[in-house]
């Protein structure tokens, strides 16, 4: 059966990944409302056993890893979806945000230093590291400078960290992580701060607007 859109086109909703019941809930609430900004039709999760008339308007709950995989789904630039898409997993967690620690460091398939060396003077001392081994090395150098801060690089409003103040506190945290999640997602060391005001700064583009 085909979707007969009022105005132009549908939006829909997309899972990457599971998500929490409220996650959901706000993620269809979000979609529902582009749709009557874009004078779209609202037509829940993407079905793709579903035939749509006019142009598709994705929400994916989670950024789109693959350029192929999301050009499959129609998504060719930004008038097609409200998130993002990247080549390669890291790419949309904090990893891309500081330096391996050393030039034979482990790195997944894709990795660059180019963004990380840009932006090496507005962010905190820190590494990313794609295993135990150069996560111990990196940590190491920061104790240096005082207390570390070990996240998780897809964490969200401060889950997946924890604070260590010297070598037994950072084995104790890398021992009760898993590796193969290590190796497969890294992670993010930097110099820890006490009494921090996290300011958010970003931009939203919708269709033209």
């Amino acid at each position: 059966m085909t979707q007969q859109p009022k105005r132009g086109g549908t939006v829909v909703t997309y899972s990457c990944r599971a998500s929490r019941h409220h996650e959901s809930v706000a993620l269809r609430e979000l979609a529902s409302r582009l749709a009557a900004i874009k004078g779209y039709d609202f037509a829940e999760e993407f079905d793709s056993a579903r035939r749509y008339s006019g142009p598709l308007y994705f929400v994916p709950n989670d950024t789109l890893v693959g350029i192929a995989a999301a050009q499959k789904l129609g998504i060719k630039n930004e008038q097609d979806l409200f998130g993002g898409v990247v080549p390669f997993a890291f790419a949309a967690t904090k990893t891309i945000t500081h330096p391996l620690p050393d030039a034979d460091s482990r790195s997944p398939e894709g990795w660059s230093p180019e963004f990380a060396n840009r932006v090496r003077d507005v962010v905190l001392p820190g590494y990313s590291a794609f295993s135990t081994r150069d996560a111990r090395i990196a940590a190491a150098r920061l104790l240096e400078l005082g207390s570390v801060r070990i996240k998780l690089p897809a964490g969200i409003g401060g889950l997946g960290q924890s604070v260590v103040d010297d070598e037994q506190a950072l084995d104790a945290q890398l021992n009760s992580l898993d590796d193969d999640a290590v190796l497969r997602d890294g992670l993010v060391l930097e110099q820890d701060l006490a009494e921090v005001v996290t300011h958010s700064v970003g931009q939203v583009r919708v269709g033209d607007m």
